[in-house]
């Protein structure tokens, strides 16, 4: 039998794991992932302390879960009855808050994930910041406010997650853009893990959407690019070249790419071989 190893002495305090309430969380839980814990915490001990907040009231669990799904898991796998702890003290609000940002800052998450948990810190920062939609005169109210409201929640996650506009940007995009349905199928497939694929996905409307998951989840795909789905289901035919035309585009390229001194060059050849008559107007336009 293995032996386990103790947790670390680290800040909090050890308690029973049977007193944490684990409700439902924005990610789920990823055996892998937990195994891999597992075998640190085994080897090394809980450095890391999971964080709970007090229940308020006698019903229930003494505490419920904020963060840490996957080391409470890890604990459970190496039969462990009691886990490191970290008080939370702030509303329900921060506490979810809180378990965005720490699953934003440890960059566990693939893409699709990643956009779950932005879209729903921004949801949650503007319950919690209701003046960051504030502002604007009449005419334009609606977008000023909007525009107010994202710069100060892209400037506020960037502060505490370290992730950069650019990537918050991205990752709205794809929790806003797609549709409900095509959310539900995206976690756990390989496409969750691309994100030049997801963001594709957003330009298509909801029902082509669906359409283009049809061909690319199938068990065997039909298609492995969402821009080769699009033409599909857009009925987007590709223009059939014959050799010459292709032949002819190389070369139209190669002469405007060549400067003026190639170009009489090609043609004093060409007229040497009698493939042209001399003719000053093509000197010209060389």
């Amino acid at each position: 039998m293995v032996n386990v190893a103790a947790p670390a002495p680290d800040a909090g305090f050890e308690v029973e794991i049977a007193d944490i309430e684990v409700a439902e969380r924005l990610r789920a839980i990823d055996p892998a992932h937990v195994a891999l814990i597992a075998g640190s915490m085994q080897e090394r001990g809980q450095l890391t302390p999971i964080l709970v907040r007090r229940r308020q009231g006698r019903k229930g669990k003494p505490y419920i879960l904020v963060a840490g799904g996957h080391r409470v898991e890890a604990a459970n796998l190496l039969a462990w009855s009691k886990i490191r702890i970290v008080l939370f003290d702030g509303s329900e609000g921060d506490a979810r808050m809180a378990e965005i940002d720490e699953n934003l800052i440890r960059h566990e998450l693939n893409p699709f994930d990643r956009a779950v948990f932005m879209a729903e810190r921004k949801n949650l920062y503007e319950e919690l910041h209701p003046e960051a939609r504030q502002g604007g005169d009449r005419r334009s109210e609606e977008f000023q406010n909007d525009t107010v409201s994202v710069w100060s929640f892209s400037k506020d996650t960037a502060e505490k997650c370290g992730i950069n506009a650019r990537t918050i940007e991205r990752a709205v995009r794809i929790a806003t853009q797609l549709c409900p349905e095509a959310k539900k199928r995206i976690p756990g497939t390989w496409l969750a893990k691309k994100q030049a694929e997801l963001l594709a996905l957003t330009h298509l409307e909801p029902a082509h959407q669906l359409l283009a998951l049809d061909m690319l989840l199938a068990s065997a795909p039909t298609v492995t690019t969402v821009e080769a789905a699009r033409k599909i289901v857009q009925g987007v035919r590709e223009e059939t070249k014959s050799d010459t035309d292709r032949q002819l585009e190389k070369l139209v390229e190669a002469w405007q790419r060549a400067g003026a001194p190639a170009r009489r060059a090609f043609l004093a050849l060409r007229q040497a071989a009698g493939d042209l008559e001399t003719n000053p107007k093509l000197e010209q336009v060389a």
